[in-house]
């Protein structure tokens, strides 16, 4: 006792008033005794924290006697309406559950003007963020109107375009010149690839499209549609002039047209050549029966005729 008292004696005076205050009994007025307890899950204590349940009830009104969902949505007209909206957007904005998301802000905006989504403190960057999202979703599956009226919501509530936007955008021309590709009309498909290289140059790109053109150009060929044909190569040379298929093509078409003359050349030298070796034939014919007849069959020919 005395080595606890003149080393340690602070310290364990110390222990003691702490014990005595948090951890025994107290005595109330009326005699009862109540415990006090101690939160050893909560960040004061220096445990794990609060669990995913806290977090998300530490956002909401202390005063709602119940947490919000949709089932409990207050009236219109109500103060907690708003605020349980907000909520609600953000759940769903957390939860990456984005159409249900855009839904909550688009009726805030419908119930209480853009400023009621700047009422919350991160309101303006969710919806920027859940409308960016949902305008991906309906690019993806084609419905470029819906998604270019949803980035512009995004675009309203961050303040400002990024590349984020951009992206989305570029991708909607790639699909829709891709498209007017394979539908053949290939002055719509050439504006908008121009349209898209001039936001971004895509080598890759550029490669892909000379090499649906000199497809186009190569099938054409093969169907013995010319007039289609030279579109197709003159579209190619202005977009990848050094594609293989296309010089192939090219190379091939020259050779033809060379070809050509040489064969109508060819077929006149022919005729020419029959028509020669036929007459010669006969002229040798003659000459032959001539000499076998000493001469006397030209003079008797030429008697016959001034007889005649």
């Amino acid at each position: 006792m005395k080595f606890i008292t003149k080393s340690r004696g602070p310290l364990f005076l110390a222990i003691v008033l702490f014990m005595s205050v948090e951890v025994l009994p107290a005595i109330g007025q009326d005699g009862d005794t109540e415990t006090i307890d101690i939160d050893f899950g909560s960040t004061r204590i220096g445990g794990e924290g609060l669990t995913a349940a806290e977090r998300r009830a530490s956002a909401y009104d202390p005063d709602d006697d119940e947490l919000p969902t949709e089932d409990n949505i207050p009236k219109i007209g109500s103060p907690k309406r708003l605020p349980h909206l907000h909520v609600l957007a953000k759940r769903y904005t957390t939860g990456g559950m984005w159409p249900e998301a855009c839904a909550r802000y688009d009726q805030i905006v419908d119930e209480s003007g853009e400023e009621g989504v700047a009422t919350h403190p991160d309101g303006q960057k969710l919806a920027g963020k859940s409308f960016l999202k949902c305008a991906e979703k309906e690019a993806v599956i084609g419905k470029h109107e819906a998604a270019e009226r949803l980035l512009k919501k995004s675009i309203k509530f961050f303040g400002k375009s990024d590349y984020r936007h951009d992206t989305v955008r570029n991708n909607m021309l790639l699909e829709s010149y891709r498209k007017k590709l394979r539908n053949r009309d290939l002055e719509g498909a050439l504006a908008l690839y121009k349209e898209y290289q001039s936001k971004r140059e895509d080598e890759d790109e550029r490669i892909w499209f000379g090499e649906q053109l000199s497809k186009l150009a190569e099938d054409a060929y093969k169907q013995k549609d010319k007039e289609m044909m030279k579109q197709y190569i003159s579209y190619a040379d202005q977009i990848a002039p050094r594609n293989p298929d296309l010089r192939r093509l090219k190379d091939r078409l020259e050779t033809e047209e060379k070809a050509i003359p040489m064969a109508i050349a060819g077929g006149v030298i022919c005729v020419l050549l029959v028509a020669f070796l036929s007459w010669f034939g006969r002229w040798r014919g003659r000459r032959r029966i001539e000499s076998a007849s000493g001469g006397q069959l030209g003079k008797k020919n030429k008697y016959l005729v001034d007889d005649d």
